[in-house]
């Protein structure tokens, strides 16, 4: 694929580098097949490249999770803090009384098992709640 990618690069360039009674000639018959030759071979190149690139860009695959409202020392201050909307307020502080806030150690046991299953499409988004 390669070889033939290079082979027709150079045969351009010879062609292009020649001189000008060169370019007035009639091609033959060969000629005229090599050179289609050459291009289903750059053509060819090309689909393998991109089928290459597509492939190595599946290696990676993106996910946004929200983990949920976590019980850690932030939402604690959060619940302290004075400036803090009412509403804010109100959420933090009755989440926590009522044990609603997620443990940490939780919700990473939740998304560990849905980047283990892998049935995730790449670019998605996932709650805690929706798992």
């Amino acid at each position: 694929g390669r070889e033939m990618f290079h082979k027709v690069l150079a045969k351009e360039h010879s062609s292009s580098s020649s001189s000008n009674d060169d370019s007035e000639k009639p091609t033959t018959q060969n000629e005229q097949q090599e050179g289609e030759d050459g291009k289903a071979g750059v053509k060819e190149e090309s689909k393998k490249e991109k089928k290459q690139q597509q492939q190595q860009r599946q290696r990676f695959k993106v996910l946004n999770y929200a983990p949920g409202p976590c019980d850690t020392q932030m939402t604690d201050d959060l619940e302290q803090c004075p400036v803090l909307d009412d509403g804010l307020h109100d959420f933090f502080a009755t989440s926590k009384r009522e044990k609603k806030l997620v443990r940490p150690g939780d919700t990473a046991r939740k998304l560990v098992d849905v980047l283990l299953l892998d049935e995730y499409e790449s670019g998605s988004h996932l709650d805690y709640y929706d798992v």
